[in-house]
């Protein structure tokens, strides 16, 4: 008889800032088959979807806020001035 085997990765122990800034720094940047390609229309309206999404939510934990919006509204604006 087989047993299966627990595959258990590597995983930060909780989803800090870093990891939203690095999220939001993808986000819009891959196709579907797992291609670096950018579509700075559809990235910037990910980006901006996105922002409306966390306009609304009430629970930051330990990420900080103010800085994940900046982050995110300077890569909004680098790409609204290409």
């Amino acid at each position: 008889m087989l047993k299966r085997m627990a595959i258990h990765k590597t995983r930060p122990l909780s989803y800090t800032t870093e990891s939203e800034l690095e999220f939001i720094s993808g986000l819009g940047t891959y196709s579907k088959f797992s291609k670096k390609y950018e579509d700075p229309f559809n990235r910037l309206n990910l980006l901006i979807k996105y922002k409306q999404a966390l306009m609304k939510r009430e629970r930051w934990g330990s990420l900080d806020k103010e800085t994940v919006l900046k982050h995110l509204d300077t890569i909004i604006q680098v790409i609204q001035s290409k």
